[in-house]
């Protein structure tokens, strides 16, 4: 009879659960460790014969996959999304490691294909660009509502241009400020370019300008 080891792990951001079976299935041990690499590797030089390995897809897999690898005979990265055994029922971190190692035995688990480094890498680089499109559009949709809101014109994408953004702050500071002003106060031609213009770039009024919120000093 082969000495096979087949270990399901449930991988947390500080506690890793970790069960062990033999090759009839049979319960031989439940551990936790703190998910660190020097703390994984230990515990898998300690155990004996052939062992395989499965965990679930996540944050860690990438980083434990390469950490793995050199230590046991095989280790398998799964599809959350088809461990079924998993999502009926009550989940437990104990109970979902144990599930994965009866998986794994079974051959019930849908591997997800790791590769070699360049491969993560150009995954990693892929997934980086993805964001970074994703998180660009949440802040231009998110400046456009703003402008939409105060009633800004702002159709297109020279909104986002560095110029044309500080063109449309400047006529909104203009509205904000004669909007303040007393009624019937009409400010002089020769004043009028002391709201942050090219000019004076820093000022937004000129000092002892009086507005119905008082005088500005």
């Amino acid at each position: 009879m082969n000495n096979i080891k087949y270990v399901g792990m449930d991988v947390h951001k500080s506690i890793t659960v970790i069960v062990v079976l033999n090759e009839l299935g049979h319960f031989e041990s439940r551990s936790q460790i703190k998910t660190k690499g020097e703390n994984i590797c230990d515990f898998f030089r300690g155990i004996s014969g052939k062992v395989e390995v499965v965990f679930e897809e996540g944050t860690h897999s990438a980083w434990l996959y390469k950490l793995l690898k050199p230590l046991v005979a095989s280790v398998t990265v799964c599809d959350p999304r088809h461990n079924k055994l998993i999502e009926d029922g009550n989940k437990s971190d104990d109970e979902d490691a144990e599930t994965l190692a009866q998986l794994l035995r079974l051959g019930a688990v849908k591997a997800i294909y790791k590769g070699d480094d360049q491969h993560q890498q150009l995954k990693e680089i892929c997934r980086a660009y993805d964001n970074l499109i994703e998180d660009s559009t949440r802040v231009q949709n998110r400046l456009k509502a703003i402008y939409r809101g105060r009633g800004i014109s702002c159709s297109g994408h020279d909104l986002y241009r560095a110029d044309r953004v500080l063109a449309a702050t400047r006529r909104r500071i203009w509205f904000l400020t004669y909007t303040a002003l007393p009624q019937g106060y009409i400010k002089p031609a020769s004043q009028r370019h002391t709201i942050f213009s090219p000019r004076t770039k820093n000022a937004l009024v000129k000092p002892g300008l009086t507005t119905a919120k008082g005088k500005i000093d």
